[in-house]
Formats: C-alpha cells, structure tokens, sequence
C-alpha cells in the first residue's frame, strides 16, 4: 500500500486504527510525523499494534463486547461514541453487547472483522488488499 497525500490521515500515517502516541511500539517510524498519533513503516505494524491492543489487552480487561471496546477505544469526550459503536456493530454482523470469544487463531475472521471496521470508521474507507495485511499481523500475535 503506497502512501498518497491525499490519503487520510490514519492511512497516511500508516497508523489505520489511529492508535496515539505513548508507547514504544515495534515498526514505530524515526520520524514521527503527527503530534497526537503514531506513525508505523508500514500499515502491518499499525494494524499489529491494534491487534494487541484490542485483542490481547482489552479482551485481558474483560472489554469483550463491540460497546466495551469501543468505548474504550473512542471515549464520548472524543469521539460520537454511539455511532462508532452501531457502525462497528453492522459492519461486524453483531449486536454491541454481544460477549466476543477468546482471541485465537480460530477466531481470526471476527477479530479481523473488528479490526477492519474500526480502521473503515477512522478513515471513512479500507484499501483493497486490507484483509490480507490484517490476517498477517494477526497470525504474527496469535500463532498457530
């Protein structure tokens, strides 16, 4: 996925899921380029900090439901909560306060599912071939 200016601003970052500065994550850029959000080499590590912190961290915090995730994700004194939560919720094919399984490799499909819609709602659009970049990063955290 290459880069273009008028890319928005978690794809321009290569940071789809729009995760803020603070940690030390691996495949962070030398050059960090927004004051507010990472900014990663490539969308694979974005897309892995994401994984481990909605899939690995959260689900470890008992956030297992789309409405907890996202609401820790996107608070309401950021963000319109409720519409990112509903759109989440379509995009993923479930109700917001449906408990999620156990992140693994044989839940794969809905995790990355979550992990997509999240990065469609901060961005207003995925590039095709996103799937795929997903599926890896999550492989890489979650190994058979």
């Amino acid at each position: 996925m290459k880069m273009k200016s008028n890319q928005s601003r978690g794809w321009r970052l290569n940071n789809p899921c729009c995760i803020r500065r603070g940690a030390k994550w691996v495949g962070l850029s030398a050059e960090q380029k927004d004051k507010d959000f990472c900014t990663f080499v490539s969308p694979f590590y974005g897309f892995r900090a994401a994984i481990i912190i909605i899939c690995k961290t959260y689900y470890e915090q008992r956030r297992v439901t789309i409405r907890q995730i996202i609401e820790r994700w996107a608070p309401a004194m950021e963000n319109h909560t409720k519409s990112y939560v509903d759109h989440v919720s379509r995009s993923v094919g479930l109700g917001a306060d449906v408990f999620l399984p156990c992140p693994k490799r044989e839940t794969k499909k809905l995790w990355a599912s979550v992990i997509w819609a999240i990065a469609l709602h901060e961005n207003g659009y995925v590039p095709n071939g996103t799937e795929g970049v997903i599926n890896s990063a999550f492989d890489l955290i979650f190994p058979s």
